[in-house]
C-alpha cells in the first residue's frame, strides 16, 4: 500500500483500517466488535510486513478515540516504536533520513498520546459500547462526533413510548 507522508495517518493501510473500524462502529457495533470485524475483514494488513505497522497504529487510534484501547494492542504499538521496526520498514521502502526523522517524532507523539491519556481499558474493565458512546462528544474523530449527534437525535424506545402517550 502507499504512503504519502511521515505522519502516522498518512498511508492507505491506515486509512482503510481506520475507516473500516468507524464504519462498523457508526453502524451500531461495539468498539470490541468493530475491532474484531476489522481484524477479520482486513486481517492480511495485520500480518504483512509492509502494512502491519500502519494497521496496528490505525486500530490503536480508533480504539483510543472510542475509549476502548486494548492493553495488548498498546503494547504491540509500543514494541513497534521502541524497536524501530516501522522505521526500518520505511527505510527499506526508500524513505530518506529527513522523512525517517519526522516519522520517529510522529511515532513518539502518537505513543505518548495513547499512553498518557487514560483512554485505555484494563483487561478487567469491561466497558460497554454505551459508556464509549456516552463520551463520544469529546472524541477527536469527526465520524465519532457525527455518530454521537445521530445517536443523540435518534428517538429511543422510551422516547417513542412517551410521544405516543
Amino acid at each position: 500500500m502507499g504512503c504519502w507522508g511521515h505522519k502516522i495517518s498518512e498511508s492507505d493501510t491506515f486509512a482503510d483500517v481506520y475507516e473500516q473500524f468507524f464504519d462498523e462502529y457508526n453502524n451500531g457495533a461495539t468498539a470490541e466488535a468493530a475491532a474484531a470485524a476489522v481484524r477479520t475483514q482486513l486481517g492480511d494488513y495485520f500480518v504483512e510486513y509492509d502494512d502491519q505497522y500502519d494497521a496496528h497504529f490505525a486500530l490503536a487510534l480508533a480504539q483510543w478515540e472510542t475509549q476502548s484501547l486494548e492493553p495488548t494492542l498498546l503494547k504491540k504499538v509500543e514494541q513497534f516504536v521502541e524497536s524501530g521496526a516501522d522505521l526500518k520498514n520505511r527505510e527499506d521502502r526508500g524513505a530518506d533520513s529527513k522523512t525517517l526523522k519526522s516519522r520517529a517524532s510522529a511515532q513518539s507523539s502518537f505513543l505518548k498520546n495513547c499512553s498518557t491519556h487514560a483512554h485505555q481499558r484494563s483487561d478487567e474493565d469491561d466497558r460497554s459500547s454505551t459508556f464509549a458512546r456516552k463520551h463520544l462528544s469529546r472524541s477527536r474523530h469527526p465520524m465519532a462526533r457525527k455518530y454521537f449527534r445521530l445517536a443523540r437525535n435518534t428517538p429511543t424506545a422510551s422516547t417513542s413510548i412517551q410521544a405516543q402517550v
